[in-house]
């Protein structure tokens, strides 16, 4: 709920940002800052997009980047809040789910250097779990692969199962070759 937001990295399918990726940070709960990954710019239908987001609290800076490309930088002086809403892949509110699939994804209590996030990205093939060095996983607070066909979707790295909030009974995850990475 709005009361609850931290951060949010959702899509937008019209308005302000039509067809964008955006990464949303909120110092008080309720109203966030907004930061869309403009340089992208319109995502395509069954596209995979490796997406890294982040709040550089030195910078006063939100960032969002898409495939390992330029990042989108816009300011953010009033830090984010700290609440106690749900951690969620895939869902915004109740009733907000995403339509569609989600590679792995990560969650890091730190800002990835320009290097981690290229080598994640590996052009566009991802990265396993098992790839992860020890480096990466430095204040890593979860990885999960996502690759169930349905119920809760277990932590790789820690103990952080996400509960299954809107079953999915036919989608078995990704289906090609590498664990595609997304942040």
């Amino acid at each position: 709920t709005s009361s609850t937001l931290e951060w949010g990295l959702y899509w937008a399918a019209d308005g302000t940002y039509t067809q964008r990726f955006i990464f949303e940070v909120s110092a008080d709960g309720n109203a966030g800052t907004k930061e869309a990954a403009d340089v992208l710019g319109a995502t395509v239908t069954a596209g995979w997009y490796f997406i890294v987001a982040w709040h550089d609290k030195t910078a006063n800076t939100i960032n969002i980047q898409v495939n390992d490309g330029t990042a989108d930088s816009g300011a953010h002086t009033t830090g984010s809040a700290d609440r106690a809403g749900v951690f969620e892949i895939g869902r915004r509110d109740a009733g907000s789910y995403w339509n569609g699939r989600i590679g792995p994804s990560g969650f890091w209590k730190r800002m990835l250097t320009a290097t981690e996030k290229t080598w994640l990205y590996n052009s566009g093939d991802g990265r396993k779990y098992a790839d992860l060095t020890t480096q990466l996983k430095s204040e890593l607070q979860g990885w999960w692969n996502l690759t169930e066909a349905s119920g809760n979707r277990a932590d790789s790295h820690g103990a952080n199962t996400l509960v299954d909030n809107n079953t999915v009974t036919n989608n078995a995850g990704p289906t090609f070759s590498d664990d595609f990475a997304s942040l």
